[in-house]
């Protein structure tokens, strides 16, 4: 007996081939198969009807139940749920109270051709990602039906599910502290936003650690950011002063940045980077001139050499001061 092949990456159905369901022996019930071209014509089968369709009988994996009844192991086509205590495929689904909504969209698991377990993750048939079982909270496992939960700071994570195997919040921005080791319960904890402490992913979009916690740190004229932070210190290209980030000190008529640090070629004067030191330039505070200069009424100028000022009382290559001039 040939079975369709459900993967993850194959829809649950796929296909316009129609689905029989044979119910000869407690064994068999619930398997879903495609209908032959050769089936019998005097002997057609068990009853054929189809499967996940609003308002048809749900689908069922080929070995009932599997392997817990209390997960309602079943599946609908796309957007429907099952009611179970109809076993009917119903478009009411995901809010809370309604049935569970278990098409090929959602994380709902599914089953392969002999039976086992699978739980899809990543993208769906169409290409986008898997959704919720429910919009708001979780899936019972026993009813397969929504209740709320998950969606508040300080209140309970919901418990595992039919998708999922431990508890959990239902936010991005949500992350459950278990109880215990055995991560069946917790409490929802807000995360990653400004002021709260990191998720398991990081924090917002614009934000990164600081003192621990989410905040907004590394750019222009913000503070730093954690050594341990995704982007520690300030951003590529810029410098800091005085703890916040800065794109300007160290540039020309601006401060200096931490450790009295000013671009190549330029230096301090009166608390300001500045062009100076060089030949023909004002003095820097604290050095002065550049090496082989001296001030000559405020201004750099060569010296030591012949006939040039001697650099302090200094002439170089054996010269001597001779009126006031290295000969």
């Amino acid at each position: 007996m040939n079975l369709p092949r459900f993967t993850a990456e194959v829809s649950l159905y796929n296909g316009n081939g129609r689905y029989q369901s044979t119910t000869e022996a407690i064994f068999y019930s619930g398997i879903v198969k495609p209908i032959s071209p050769f089936d019998s014509p005097i002997y057609p089968g068990p009853p054929v009807f189809p499967c996940g369709a609003l308002g048809g009988t749900c689908c069922h994996p080929p070995q009932s139940p599997i392997p817990n009844p209390a997960y309602a192991f079943v599946k609908c086509q796309e957007g429907l749920g099952c009611d179970i205590t109809t076993d009917t495929c119903v478009s009411s689904c995901g809010g809370p109270g309604q049935v569970c909504c278990d098409g090929p969209e959602t994380k709902a698991c599914g089953w392969t051709e002999d039976g086992r377990m699978y739980c899809p993750t990543g993208l769906g048939p169409t290409g986008l990602p898997l959704r919720e079982m429910c919009d708001m909270g979780s899936c019972d496992r026993a009813t397969h039906r929504c209740f709320a939960c998950g969606t508040q700071d300080g209140g309970p994570c919901c418990p595992p599910d039919a998708a999922e195997g431990v508890a959990r919040c239902m936010s991005d921005f949500l992350e459950c502290k278990f109880d215990s080791d055995l991560h069946e319960s917790g409490t929802c904890r807000t995360c990653g936003s400004r002021g709260k402490p990191p998720c398991y992913w990081g924090c917002d979009q614009g934000l990164d650690l600081r003192d621990g916690q989410c905040d907004i740190c590394g750019d222009d004229l913000q503070p730093l950011c954690d050594p341990n932070a995704k982007n520690p210190g300030c951003k590529t290209g810029l410098r800091h002063r005085n703890g916040f980030c800065s794109n300007t000190c160290g540039t020309v008529g601006y401060s200096p940045c931490d450790g009295s640090w000013c671009e190549g070629g330029l230096g301090l004067k009166n608390g300001l980077c500045v062009v100076c030191g060089a030949q023909g330039q004002q003095l820097c505070d604290g050095f002065g001139c550049n090496s082989g200069l001296t001030a000559v009424n405020g201004v750099c100028t060569l010296c030591g050499f012949y006939s040039q000022l001697p650099c302090g009382s200094v002439c170089y290559n054996s010269l001597r001061v001779s009126s006031g001039r290295c000969w």
